[in-house]
């Protein structure tokens, strides 16, 4: 009876220990979807993302189920795509890009690199075509989203 109740135990250990790990999701054939921490409804946080094809879609952080902190995201083929800081704002429902901002085309050549004030461009921004010359239509400066002569 005693080998009985410590099997049973186990048992029980193990299927409580399988409860508590981190929330994962699966594409079709096995290959990971998403995994990450603090719940399945993105409580709080690292979270990282995947492509079918199983490659690095996006990874970063939740508060409160909120993106906060430094996102980063890449193209299919393995290319950084963006990274910069998210904050919540309450007042726009949403989790806004905030702070300095990088983004890159798929052939590796930065895009555009600047500063958000909560989800608007502020201040200056360079901006570069794929073959790496500056892109007019981007570079200069901004106030409250809008570009300034």
């Amino acid at each position: 009876m005693a080998r009985f109740r410590n099997t049973l135990a186990l048992l029980l250990a193990a299927a409580l220990a399988g409860c508590g790990g981190s929330p994962r999701g699966l594409w079709p054939g096995g290959i990971r979807r998403f995994e990450g921490a603090g719940g399945v409804r993105h409580g709080s946080g690292l979270w990282t993302y995947w492509y079918p094809d199983g490659q690095l879609r996006e990874r970063g952080t939740y508060a409160n189920g909120h993106r906060v902190g430094i996102w980063s995201q890449w193209y299919p083929p393995g290319q950084r795509a963006s990274r910069g800081e998210r904050v919540w704002v309450p007042e726009h429902h949403a989790s806004e890009r905030h702070g300095m901002w990088t983004t890159w085309h798929e052939n590796g050549q930065k895009r555009t690199e600047g500063l958000y004030d909560l989800g608007e461009r502020d201040g200056h921004w360079d901006g570069w075509n794929a073959d790496g010359s500056v892109d007019v239509r981007v570079t200069g400066e901004y106030r409250a989203g809008q570009r300034v002569e």
